[in-house]
């Protein structure tokens, strides 16, 4: 599976958002935000996916910050937690 329709690539986001959001420590971003047009499939090795997830600090100023995420999804389009690292 290399292409999601939108409904997936929502849920996906969602699950992205929480994986995340637990992740962020002791100190959470104000702002954390996965645009479902930001998910793309990886060329190469199927049910691998990128997406980029924008951070937003307001701390002596507003700070905005991007990383880019690699993960899995199994055949129906759900996210392995245990595969997500920063690409």
């Amino acid at each position: 599976m290399n292409t999601l329709n939108t409904p997936q690539l929502k849920v996906l986001a969602s699950k992205l958002f929480h994986h995340y959001r637990m992740m962020d420590g002791d100190k959470p971003a104000d702002e954390m935000i996965i645009p479902i047009g930001m998910i793309r499939p990886d060329k190469k090795e199927k049910n691998t996916f990128y997406a980029t997830i924008k951070y937003e600090i307001n701390y002596c100023g507003l700070k905005k910050h991007e990383v880019r995420v690699k993960f899995n999804v199994d055949d129906n389009g759900a996210l392995l937690p245990k595969t997500c690292q920063y690409a």
